[in-house]
């Protein structure tokens, strides 16, 4: 995968995680307040996702690494920034962001692993179904 791609990718995901979060707490949606959500996770991600992709790991591997580094740093981050990190949160926060940042991946290996139908053989296989 490539590095800005996925990077793109996974920075997008954190943010749409950060919306959800705000909106599940029906706090404000403005970017000032999502941001103030988001930073800590982006700036997680940002570092798995540049350090993973750059490392080639297969796909599942960067998953995982991304998400770690996500999870980790970003609760980290989040605390050190004077939030806080309740064990619900950590356990909701968690398992979105696994399913966010793994999850992507994974549809996207899926997709380019499908295998592609080939025309003669279609038309082969009509012809004897009929």
């Amino acid at each position: 995968m490539r590095i800005l791609g996925s990077l793109a990718v996974d920075i997008v995901l954190v943010g749409v995680f950060a919306v959800i979060g705000r909106a599940s707490h029906a706090e404000s949606l403005d970017l000032p307040g999502v941001a103030t959500t988001a930073w800590p996770f982006v700036v997680s991600v940002a570092l798995g996702s540049v350090v993973a992709s750059w490392r080639g790991w297969p796909w599942w591997v960067q998953g995982l690494f991304v998400w770690v580094v996500t999870l980790v740093g970003g609760m980290a981050l989040r605390v050190a920034a004077g939030g806080s990190t309740a064990l619900g949160f950590v356990i909701v926060g968690g398992i979105t962001l696994a399913l966010f940042l793994i999850g992507w991946r994974a549809i996207l290996r899926k997709r380019l692993t499908a295998p592609v139908p080939h025309p003669e053989l279609s038309e082969s296989h009509e012809a004897i179904a009929q």
